[in-house]
């Protein structure tokens, strides 16, 4: 009963605008306060966020290697480095 009078119900309109990871994360948390607790609910929600932000950081990252003549190979990292990444 409580989500259901806490739920930003206009945020509903945004399903088509915002990421898939924020989409799947609404619907954990809502769902999760729903069937058990909002600490828990809470919990799942802050690990989906990092897990999508770990994923999407480490689809930004390319590495590139060469190697000289002198025999020592040579890598290249273009992009952020996450530690969870």
């Amino acid at each position: 009963l409580v989500c259901k009078q806490t739920f930003s119900w206009s945020s509903l309109r945004l399903i088509n605008k915002i990421p898939k990871v924020d989409l799947f994360t609404i619907a954990l948390v809502s769902t999760v306060t729903v069937t058990k607790d909002l600490a828990q609910a809470v919990f799942y929600g802050v690990v989906a966020s990092a897990l999508g932000f770990a994923w999407k950081q480490s689809t930004r990252i390319k590495a590139t290697s060469t190697l000289p003549t002198g025999g020592w190979k040579t890598y290249a990292v273009d992009g952020t480095l996450f530690f969870g990444s």
